[in-house]
């Protein structure tokens, strides 16, 4: 089930209701789910390419099982690549590889690496904790996003940033994922020049340098 839209473009909403900083990013997919009668699974077209959106851990499996063979997934847009690196796991259509870059990814996510994470986890949840004592007013959004930073430079990168590195690792991130979601970063020429393009290679010039 599902609309594509105009014939040539696709889905217009795409483009002039993809979302806002108090919805965040997800309003044309909540507005395609609540017309169909399974929203887990609908269609859509953009930019003349027909996309199948699936969610729910049945599906999804189902997806990653069939992939390459009878599912086809990857990127809709070139400038994707620019903004998480062309050796991506997200763009590689090499079977083999993939699967290789799959199982890489999967050592780090058993219970065994979870568990050797848990102190740093637990610590960082703590810091947070005690910064909210400390502050007269805060905000759940800020508590959430300084713990999942930390946890991504710390646990996940293994980097050594400085106090004052912090805030702007913070910040770079913020610009990135800012790209990512704003399509008109994505269609015009020069993403690399973009807020989100140099952030994006601050970011790798960190982990190459921890590497």
């Amino acid at each position: 089930e599902g609309d594509y839209g105009c014939p040539i473009i696709g889905n217009l909403r795409m483009f002039t209701q993809s979302g806002s900083l108090e919805t965040g990013p997800g309003d044309f997919f909540r507005y395609q789910a609540s017309r169909v009668k399974n929203p887990s699974i609908f269609k859509y077209m953009f930019l003349s390419k027909p996309v199948v959106m699936v969610s729910g851990l049945k599906n999804v499996k189902a997806a990653f099982n069939t992939e390459f063979k009878k599912i086809r997934t990857g990127s809709l847009l070139k400038s994707f690549s620019k903004l998480f690196g062309e050796s991506s796991l997200l763009f590689i259509t090499d079977t083999e590889k993939h699967s290789y870059l799959r199982r890489l990814v999967g050592q780090a996510m058993t219970p065994e690496a979870i568990n050797m994470a848990m102190p740093a986890l637990v610590k960082g949840a703590n810091e947070q904790i005690d910064l909210i004592k400390e502050q007269t007013n805060t905000t759940m959004e800020a508590t959430v996003t300084n713990f999942t930073l930390d946890v991504a430079w710390r646990t996940i990168l293994g980097l050594d940033l400085k106090d004052d590195e912090i805030e702007e690792f913070g910040q770079k991130v913020d610009d990135w994922i800012g790209g990512i979601v704003d399509l008109r970063t994505l269609l015009l020429p020069g993403v690399r020049f973009t807020k989100a393009g140099k952030a994006y290679a601050y970011l790798v010039e960190k982990i190459e340098r921890k590497m």
